[in-house]
């Protein structure tokens, strides 16, 4: 009995050791939630590092920043499985190094009480264009259970749209939250109806939210692309000169490294019969800068815009003003009005 007795002391001690040296390891690894966030930055460092180095075509340092990135997220996530950010920034981790089972193993293990919308998030954006039916499958998981913001909604519809699903995009919407149409999310949408036929709709769509916005400044990226899908729905309209007034506009005022500078130069060629030789030879100049860093759709817009600046310039040079009118009529156009 005595023995049973010392065995079963030893055992409860042993536990309530064990208890402690885990209750030490974590002191040790993580101190105060100082040091966890510490780490944390230190881990979205690391991917960021990652992800420009990927841009400028050094695999092997962009690994090694992944690798670093993975080391630091293991430390928290050793510690407190739950947490909620860093469980976010692993699933992305995963994402970018082509371990997407291994994110959804890892969204399907927090627990549900604790999945908030950035996991829900990060996990659509995981699948992405690559399983769009397992994105949208988490979008509706999303929700259910309540956990739908507007960037669920912006990603999901960015798939979709990326896809060229644009009635999907659409149906996405058709079921959103009423206020929804005063975040960024519905300039998707917008795009989508501009790329079906329904130029009206997206232009009623674009401008709502320019007036519920509240930033006016050519500094917000956002701003910036409700301005560009309303110009480009009074292209597809024919309203030329309101084309014309919102593309001088935001040529001018827009900074030559907002992300959309390269649609405002096509949209302001496109709404225009004929520009300065001087201004031809700048435009190309700059578009041909954008060609190189773009791909895709976008590329191919530029394109377009380059042969007919060329067109453009070539009639300005020999004195055809005439000429240029033609290139662009609504209707009998030899160049396509911008897409991207």
């Amino acid at each position: 009995m005595n023995n049973q007795v010392a065995r079963i002391r030893t055992g409860a001690r042993g536990s309530r050791d064990h208890l402690n040296r885990t209750a030490l390891f974590r002191k040790r690894m993580l101190g105060t939630t100082l040091d966890v966030e510490r780490i944390y930055q230190n881990a979205e460092r690391h991917l960021k590092l990652g992800n420009e180095r990927k841009k400028r075509g050094d695999c092997g340092g962009q690994m090694r920043e992944y690798a670093r990135t993975e080391k630091l997220l293991r430390q928290i996530l050793t510690a407190y499985p739950d947490h909620l950010s860093a469980v976010a920034l692993c699933i992305n981790l995963y994402s970018k190094t082509g371990r997407v089972a291994e994110a959804r193993a890892l969204f399907d293990r927090t627990k549900k009480p604790r999945r908030s919308h950035v996991l829900y998030d990060a996990m659509i954006q995981a699948y992405g264009t690559q399983e769009p039916e397992k994105a949208r499958e988490v979008f509706n998981l999303a929700v259910t259970n309540g956990q739908a913001e507007f960037t669920a909604y912006r990603i999901i519809a960015s798939i979709y749209y990326d896809l060229g699903q644009f009635i999907e995009v659409e149906d996405v919407f058709k079921n959103a939250p009423g206020d929804l149409g005063r975040t960024p999310a519905i300039l998707k949408l917008a795009e989508a109806l501009r790329k079906m036929g329904k130029p009206n709709e997206a232009l009623g769509i674009a401008e709502s939210f320019i007036a519920r916005w509240g930033s006016k400044s050519y500094s917000d990226d956002t701003y910036i692309l409700a301005r560009v899908i309303r110009g480009f729905c009074f292209l597809k309209i024919g309203k030329m000169d309101d084309a014309k007034i919102e593309f001088a506009s935001l040529k001018v005022k827009t900074p030559h490294s907002s992300v959309h500078y390269a649609r405002i130069l096509c949209g302001y060629v496109f709404s225009n019969e004929s520009l300065p030789q001087g201004e031809i030879s700048a435009i190309r100049q700059v578009l041909r800068h954008f060609e190189e860093e773009s791909d895709g759709s976008l590329k191919n817009d530029i394109r377009t815009v380059l042969l007919k600046l060329e067109h453009m310039g070539s009639a300005t040079t020999i004195g055809q003003s005439a000429n240029c009118a033609n290139i662009t009529q609504p209707g009998a156009s030899r160049f396509p009005i911008f897409e991207h």
